[in-house]
C-alpha cells in the first residue's frame, strides 16, 4: 500500500532554464528484456523539472517490454470506468479523462482519491475555476499487478503495471514516459476524451507532456504526472495550455534568435509593442493591462525556446513557469479553447465571465455560435 505524502519537493539538479542535454542524469532508466524489441515510433514530449519547462525530448512510444510484462491484473475491475464530476451530456463538455497506473485492485480508491485532488488543483487556477461547469471528468482504472512506479525512487526499481508508466526515461530522472498505446487503449474505454491525464501511483515529483499525438480516440495530448507529489498538478494545467488553449512555450533554454517571420502561435510574436498596436494584431487588445500573473501586458523578449527575436506578453506565466498564472491573452485563448469542444452554458454568469475573458471578435463567436 501507499505510504504517506511526500511533501519535500526534490526537482532535477539545474540552476535555470537549460538546453535539456544538460539536465543532470542520475543514471539509466530501465531497460528491456532485448535490445531488438520494437519500441515504437518516437514522440515528442515535454521536460520538466520542479519550477518550469527545462526542454523536450524524443522518447519511444512504448515502453520496455520488461515493464509491462504481465502488468495487467487478471481482474474484472480492470478498464471500469467511474464518472467523476458530471455537468453535462458528452458532446456538450470538454470530457477530461484520468486513467491510474501502478495501482493495484486494493488500491483503486487511492486512484479515485488521487483523481479528484489533481482536478482540484486544475480547477484552482483561472479561468479554469470560472469555467468548471463547462467540464465532465472520468476515471478508468488500470490494475496494475505492482504498486508503484518504475524507476522510483532510484533507476533500478522495476515494476510490472498496466501502463508501464517509469522514471528516468531517457536517462533523465524526472521525466515520467508511458507506454502510448496502452493509455489509449484504457482512454478509449471513458464516454469521449478531449484530454487525457496519466495518474502513476508515485510520491516522486516527475511527468511529462506529450503533445498532438494524434489519437483516433480524439484527443491530442497526454500528460503524465505523479499522484502523491503536491505540485504534480502543475505540469497537467501546462499542458493543457498546449492542447485546449493551443497556446507556445513561453520559454527558452539557448542563447539562439529566432530569425524567422512572425509566429502562427497566439502568445508569441516577432513584433514590439507599439508596432504591435499599430498593426493591431496578436495580443494587442490587451497592451498595458494590469495581467494577474504580474505586471502588464507588453512584449517581453524570449520565447519558443528563443532568447532572443521574438516575445511573449508577460514576464512569467504558466507557460514559461509552473505554479503561476494564465496571463491575459493565454486566459482568452484558454476560454476560447473550452468553447472549441463546449456548449456554452446558457447563464448570464457564463456569459459575462466569457466576454471578460475574450476581447477577440473572432473568438468570441465560438461564444456566441453554439
Amino acid at each position: 500500500m501507499r505510504t504517506g505524502r511526500f511533501l519535500t519537493a526534490v526537482g532535477i539538479a539545474v540552476a535555470a532554464v537549460v538546453p535539456l542535454s544538460l539536465t543532470a542524469q542520475a543514471g539509466p532508466g530501465p531497460k528491456a528484456d532485448a535490445a531488438s524489441e520494437d519500441r515504437g515510433a518516437d514522440v515528442r514530449v515535454e521536460v520538466f523539472d520542479e519550477e518550469r519547462p527545462v526542454g523536450h525530448a524524443d522518447v519511444p512510444s512504448r515502453a520496455p517490454q520488461a515493464l509491462l510484462k504481465n502488468g495487467r491484473a487478471n481482474t474484472a475491475a480492470d478498464g471500469d470506468v467511474h464518472e467523476i464530476i458530471k455537468n453535462g451530456e458528452v458532446g456538450d463538455r470538454v470530457d477530461i479523462v484520468f486513467v491510474g497506473d501502478g495501482y493495484t485492485e486494493a488500491e483503486l480508491p487511492d486512484f479515485h482519491t488521487d483523481v479528484k485532488e489533481k482536478w482540484k488543483d486544475i480547477t484552482d487556477i483561472e479561468p479554469y475555476t470560472t469555467h468548471a461547469e463547462l467540464f465532465n471528468v472520468w476515471a478508468v482504472d488500470a490494475v496494475s499487478t505492482d504498486s508503484g512506479v518504475s524507476g522510483d525512487p532510484t533507476a533500478d526499481v522495476q515494476k510490472n503495471t498496466a501502463l508501464g508508466s517509469h522514471f528516468f526515461c531517457n536517462d533523465t530522472e524526472r521525466l515520467l514516459c508511458v507506454d502510448l498505446p496502452r493509455v489509449e487503449s484504457y482512454a478509449g474505454k471513458a464516454p469521449a476524451a478531449d484530454l487525457v491525464i496519466v495518474v502513476s501511483n508515485s510520491e516522486k515529483y516527475g511527468g511529462a507532456g506529450y503533445s498532438g499525438v494524434g489519437s483516433p480516440v480524439g484527443y491530442d495530448g497526454v500528460a503524465t504526472l505523479s499522484s502523491s507529489h503536491d505540485d504534480s498538478g502543475q505540469i497537467a494545467i501546462h499542458e493543457t495550455g498546449h492542447s485546449l488553449g493551443l497556446l507556445a512555450d513561453e520559454y527558452w533554454y539557448d542563447e539562439s534568435r529566432y530569425e524567422g517571420d512572425e509566429t502562427d502561435s497566439i502568445n508569441t510574436s516577432v513584433y514590439g509593442a507599439d508596432e504591435m498596436a499599430q498593426r493591431q494584431t496578436k495580443w494587442h487588445r490587451w497592451l498595458g493591462e494590469e495581467s494577474p500573473d504580474g505586471g502588464t501586458v507588453g512584449t517581453y523578449e524570449g520565447a519558443s525556446y528563443n532568447a532572443y527575436g521574438i516575445n511573449r506578453p508577460t514576464d512569467n506565466s504558466m507557460m514559461r513557469t509552473l505554479g503561476r498564472e494564465f496571463n491575459l491573452p493565454g486566459r482568452e485563448a484558454m476560454v476560447a479553447g473550452f468553447y472549441r469542444y463546449a456548449t456554452p452554458l446558457a447563464t448570464d454568469r457564463q456569459t459575462e465571465a466569457a466576454r471578460k475573458s475574450i476581447r477577440d471578435p473572432e473568438l468570441l463567436k465560438l461564444v456566441d455560435a453554439k
